[in-house]
């Protein structure tokens, strides 16, 4: 752990905390506050609810990659439903998602737990859910 990268250290203590809680007031503390705002309970939340299996089986390695893999099942699964919402051409969603997937700062949120790709799955649901329903088509 002391050689992850900042950004990475951010959600590793934290997510460990809630892993290896002392006792049940300790885990509903952390779960629900944790006097660490940075990058905000429901990502460390999240990566605990993810990474909690891996971690038991594999120990902090376990729950590096959990974390990192969160990130990119994000924003894999931010583009499908954005994609799948608005277009309809089966050549025009490849496309669109090599596009989405070139993006150049995927790497660095696909490797890295950040908020972002959270946020930006929020954001792809709530679109889908909401707008994709009409009936006009954005692309076909």
């Amino acid at each position: 752990p002391r050689y992850l990268f900042i950004d990475e250290q951010i959600t590793f203590y934290p997510v460990a905390k809630i892993l290896n809680p002392s006792g049940l007031d300790e885990f509903l503390w952390l779960v629900s506050d944790g006097s660490d705002y940075r990058y905000g309970r429901i990502l460390w939340n999240a990566i605990a609810l993810i990474a909690a299996i891996p971690a038991k089986l594999f120990g902090i390695a376990g729950q590096i990659v959990a974390a990192r893999e969160l990130g990119a099942l994000l924003l894999l699964s931010s583009y499908v439903l954005l994609i799948f919402g608005f277009i309809k051409t089966p050549s025009v969603r490849f496309f669109a998602l090599l596009i989405l997937i070139l993006l150049p700062y995927n790497s660095y949120y696909m490797s890295m737990p950040k908020p972002e790709p959270l946020m930006v799955f929020a954001i792809s649901l709530f679109l889908f859910l909401n707008l994709a329903s009409c009936t006009c088509d954005v692309i076909t």
